[in-house]
Parts: C-alpha cells; structure tokens; sequence
C-alpha cells in the first residue's frame, strides 16, 4: 500500500469515525417522510394530536384513527387522510399532572411543617423533641395531600408535546 492510499484510507476512517454510526445519515438519506413516518408510529391511535402541514403551516387537530406505510388517517368531526411528507410538525396532547404533583407536594410539605410547628410549640408539653417530631407528621400529611391535590389541578391543565421533528 503506498503513501497515497494510506493517506486516502487514513482520511475515510477519520471521516467514518466523525460522522458516528451512519444511523442518523441513514434517516436524512430516507428523508423528512420516514422521520415522520417514526414519530407517527410511537403514539398510540386514538391519542389526539396537531399537525402542522408543510407548505402552508396550516394546523389540524383531531384523534389518530389509523396509519399505514405512507399516511394517517385523523378524525375530528369529518376525517382526513394525511401523508407522512406533508407533515411539519407534530404536537400530542398531554397534562401537567407530575408537575403539579412537585409544586402541590412542596408546598403541602411546607405548609404542614409550619402547622406542625405550631402545634408542637402551642400543645406539646414533653419537652423540647415533641416539635420536630410534629413538624414531620403534619410536613409529610401535607406533602402528600399537596401532591395529590396537585396532580389532579395538573391533569387539567393541557400540554402540547412535540414529537417531530
């Protein structure tokens, strides 16, 4: 092998090396439809969804009621049949149920400590440990209950999730 060819095959390696495994050149060879395709085929039918379509960026909305090998088909009232390239992008639709769940959970937490405090420091007469030990109690009854309470007002509150691209 001369100079020349080890050089050629030194700068192929390299440039094998950079661009990864090929998977991803692979999907931007098969195009914007297989991408899509993909992203389509993780959500499960019935879900609704929006879709904003190529070249107008015209929004539909509705429920996913089928798909094949080159579209879905969406329901909303009337139904459509929509191919994978026509596709921008697309949204799923979800809630803020674990979000809420934090923020309710935190501050339940917190409000029942301080009860918990103020009910140790008002009736607690054996001495100075009876404080804490109701700030834990009441802090981990209102934890709870804020989570739960949380995660309900999250489930309505609505969500778009995009999905592709």
């Amino acid at each position: 092998m001369g100079s020349g060819a080890r050089g050629a095959a030194w700068i192929v390696g390299v440039g094998l090396a950079v661009s990864g495994t090929g998977e991803g050149h692979a999907q931007m060879a098969a195009g914007p439809d297989s991408a899509a395709r993909a992203a389509v085929a993780r959500i499960d039918e019935g879900r609704q969804v929006r879709l904003q379509m190529r070249p107008d960026a015209r929004l539909l909305a509705g429920r996913i009621v089928s798909r094949d090998a080159s579209s879905l088909l969406l329901a909303d009232g009337d139904t459509a049949v929509i191919a994978y390239g026509d596709l921008e992008r697309v949204w799923v639709r979800g809630h803020h149920a674990g979000r809420g769940a934090l923020i309710g959970g935190a501050l339940g937490l917190a409000a029942g400590a301080a009860f918990g405090y103020m009910i140790g420091e008002a009736f607690c007469y054996e001495g100075p440990g009876c404080t804490p030990e109701a700030m834990l109690y009441f802090g981990g009854i209102g934890g709870a209950g804020g989570a739960a309470v949380g995660a309900l007002i999250g489930l309505l509150v609505p969500d778009w999730k995009s999905r592709f691209p």
